[in-house]
């Protein structure tokens, strides 16, 4: 995904689709749904919320919006404009290392 692609991340997040290792797995282009960094299913609320290979990014982020949840995650982007773009940062940056962590994993197979 390319980093100006400021919508695509939401549609990747809701559905679940794009380059985590579940949805990846499911398609049959992954041979296994977990994470890479941590072992467990690798899906957009774990990507985003719960690995360790993006807690520093999270931590940043939530020094602005305050705790992140998959149940509160809505309601502070809904918050106010700040908070709204720390959100989508977050994001866009979280997307980006995956989509390289999966794009190396690919050239490396080829």
């Amino acid at each position: 995904m390319a980093k100006s692609d400021r919508g695509g991340w939401i549609r990747r997040w809701m559905s679940g689709h794009g380059t985590f290792a579940a949805y990846r797995h499911r398609i049959e282009k992954a041979a296994s749904p977990h994470c890479g960094a941590c072992g467990d299913v690798e899906n957009a609320g774990h990507v985003l919320l719960e690995c360790d290979r993006h807690a520093a990014l999270r931590t940043e982020t939530e020094a602005i919006t305050g705790s992140l949840t998959e149940g509160s995650l809505i309601t502070v982007m809904l918050r106010d404009e700040h908070c709204w773009k720390a959100v989508d940062q977050l994001c866009l940056d979280i997307l980006f290392e995956v989509d390289e962590v999966v794009a190396a994993r690919r050239n490396r197979t080829m």
